[in-house]
């Protein structure tokens, strides 16, 4: 009778946790959740001290004599369900005080409130896991504790969030600090975390302590899985002292612990708590991973102690280079947790957006120059011509992919597939452009033919491959972001075939990778001829690339007048539509800067092919005088000659305003009207040339 007065207390304490959930009474949640972890201790204390009953085996069972009696280890899974659902509610109020401010404005409540909370609980429930899980704490195997993955780091006593997990100390040891090191950068990243500011870091740490109550909850659920007679309903346990008012919550994770019919697998067991458990390590994750960016920006200053101690330290033992990589590796063991959870619970959805993440961590690895831990593959295995970079970015693309093959196929999430297939199109597109820049690199001492022709095929699939891939999946997205990041894939494509085709071994070939620099080239030439505004800058120095090539491939009248072209479509960009008075922003005055900057590359560019044409052009009339036949109707007109005359007369314009307006002369005059001196000419050179 006793035990069962204790029962319907915690019952009802519980109760009253749900419904003080849902209306901010911060106070009244607290009170009945500690209420009920004391009167669980207390519970417990009686079955396991006074009646010795405690116990997950068949001891009794129901007879003709005694059809009240019920088996010994009912009482067990009766209490730790209740313990189930008290650890349950209190990451509930965990999880919904880390999203909603109104905890602080109508609560009156902080996160030391709740951080006290679940210290208390944990402090009662201590008998309830020794009684149940044995004086060692002996948890499920497939446990979902974060304090066992963690090996210890995370508890109620410890919410920083920071993981550093053995195999990744070791690395980062070896790799980028000294052992002393890499202690200090630990400390100083803890340090940092622990300066933001209260709500801030009240919402971490009680995040933190969200995945701590979550795990709880779920190793009791598993553990009465286990534990589960072949047959038996965890529906059914403690039947005696189970009131019909069963909570909805508590019922749905029970009755995801059932077995199937005739032998069938049994379901996983909490699924839903799993999924929250899943959520919560993602919000951690998504706090370190901003945090690990935050502290290489120029503008991020170190709190004063830090700053002393890296001033300190002789050598430079560690810089904020390295306190980013120690949030990176935690933010790292988040995601990964949490995809651990989402995997267990089938969350297609969340698990290709925690897929999203952890390429977002090895992007940040790729971008930076101190060698991370946690990759999958040692970059030292990978050959010299691989660099560490690129290993980052091909894990990141392997998260993609299987985030693709996770969900199986587009209709399964139409949303959540485009996104990740875009985020795949840019990784794609990053990796094909790294391995360019490191195989065919304009900084190497060698030439640039000697390293083209030292391309294997293997080398050179690894550097298309990806970019095409990315250009295809661009395409298939069809939006206009996605067209333009197409046309982008295009450009990078050009540009590499463009190096490579007149280092060819065979003249098919040759033509084979000239006619490919010609189709991506003009793919993105026709896009960004289109949609010139926003993309002036791109356009220009798309063009000039684009009027390159025409004039490598021959010197021939016929490809330096399509060169020539090429320049004469940049016209767009430098003429502005008219612009109010206040919209002379610095971001557009970075722009007309940038492009009075190109003007002067497309003024020099069209002088040098007009010069080539007009000595083209007087060597067929000489050529035609020579011959003497013909009429002299039949004589190559001075088309070119009049166009460079006028290139001639605004090089002597544009000097003589040099001098008179003080080097105003690449400027537009009337901010009304924002348009290059440049325009005009180009303007009238394309109709003397129609």
């Amino acid at each position: 009778q006793i035990y069962g007065i204790y029962h319907k207390i915690v019952n009802v304490c519980l109760r009253l946790a749900d419904h003080h959930l849902k209306n901010y009474f911060s106070s009244n949640l607290i009170r009945s959740l500690r209420t009920a972890a004391r009167t669980l201790a207390d519970a417990t204390s009686l079955l396991v001290e006074h009646l010795g009953v405690f116990e997950f085996r068949g001891g009794g069972s129901r007879t003709e004599s005694n059809p009240e009696s019920i088996p010994d280890n009912s009482y067990a899974r009766s209490v730790l369900l209740q313990h189930a659902w008290l650890w349950e509610y209190c990451g509930h109020f965990a999880r919904s005080f880390a999203a909603d401010g109104l905890w602080r404005d109508r609560g009156h409540t902080c996160g030391a409130d709740l951080v006290g909370l679940f210290r208390e609980v944990n402090a009662s429930c201590v008998g309830v896991r020794e009684a149940c899980f044995g004086k060692s704490s002996k948890v499920p195997k497939t446990t979902c504790s974060v304090r066992a993955s963690s090996h210890g780091q995370v508890s109620l006593d410890s919410l920083s969030g920071l993981v550093i997990l053995p195999h990744d100390f070791e690395r980062i040891e070896a790799s980028v600090l000294q052992k002393k090191g890499c202690h200090e950068a630990i400390g100083a990243a803890r340090a940092i975390l622990n300066r933001k500011t209260q709500i801030k870091r009240d919402a971490r740490q009680v995040l933190v302590a969200a995945c701590v109550c979550y795990g709880h909850a779920i190793d009791s659920y598993v553990f009465l899985a286990e534990r589960r007679e072949e047959g038996e309903n965890c529906v059914d346990s403690a039947k005696k002292n189970e009131s019909d008012d069963s909570v909805d919550g508590l019922k749905k994770n029970i009755l995801s612990m059932s077995t199937g019919g005739n032998g069938a697998a049994p379901v996983v067991a909490a699924p839903l708590l799993r999924q929250r458990l899943g959520d919560a390590c993602n919000e951690i994750g998504q706090i370190l991973l901003s945090e690990s960016r935050g502290v290489l920006l120029p503008q991020f200053s170190p709190p004063n102690d830090i700053r002393l101690m890296m001033a300190n330290s002789g050598k430079s033992i560690f810089g904020m280079s390295h306190v980013s990589a120690i949030m990176l590796a935690s933010a790292q063991f988040w995601f990964l947790d949490g995809l651990a959870r989402f995997t267990e619970g089938k969350d297609l959805r969340n698990l290709a957006l925690l897929r999203c993440n952890l390429c977002q961590c090895c992007k940040i690895r790729a971008n930076t120059n101190v060698i991370l831990p946690g990759s999958s593959e040692d970059p030292s295995s990978l050959g010299k011509k691989k660099s560490n970079s690129e290993s980052y970015l091909q894990e990141a693309v392997d998260h993609l992919v299987a985030a693709h093959d996770a969900m199986g196929q587009r209709d399964a999430d139409p949303v959540t597939w485009d996104m990740v297939s875009e985020e795949l199109a840019a990784t794609l597109l990053v990796l094909g452009v790294r391995r360019r820049q490191s195989t065919l690199s304009s900084s190497s001492p060698e030439p640039l033919i000697l390293q083209a022709m030292r391309l294997t095929p293997g080398a050179e699939k690894a550097i298309v491959e990806p970019m095409e891939r990315s250009c295809a999946i661009y395409e298939s997205l069809g939006t206009p972001k996605a067209s333009h990041q197409a046309a982008a894939a295009h450009y990078q494509l050009a540009l590499y075939f463009s190096k490579v085709w007149t280092c060819q071994r065979d003249e098919a070939r040759t033509r084979e990778k000239l006619a490919a620099a010609f189709e991506h080239y003009g793919a993105a030439h026709r896009y960004f001829f289109r949609h010139v505004r926003g993309n002036e800058a791109t356009f220009v120095v798309l063009s000039l690339d684009f009027s390159n090539l025409y004039s490598a491939v021959s010197g021939e009248e016929e490809c330096l007048s399509k060169a020539l072209q090429c320049c004469l479509d940049t016209r767009a960009a430098f003429s502005f539509p008219a612009l109010p008075d206040n919209a002379m922003a610095p971001a557009l005055s970075a722009t007309m800067e940038q492009i009075a900057t190109l003007s002067e590359s497309i003024e020099a560019r069209v002088s040098k092919l007009l010069l080539s044409l007009v000595k083209i052009e007087k060597g067929k009339k000489s050529n035609l005088k020579a011959a003497a036949t013909g009429p002299k109707s039949l004589l190559p007109s001075d088309k070119y000659t009049n166009m460079y005359r006028k290139v001639l007369g605004y090089k002597m314009m544009s000097r003589n305003k040099q001098s008179n307006e003080q080097d105003e002369g690449n400027r537009w005059e009337d901010p009304s009207s924002p348009t290059f001196p440049i325009f005009e000419l180009l303007e009238t050179l394309s109709e003397g040339l129609a």
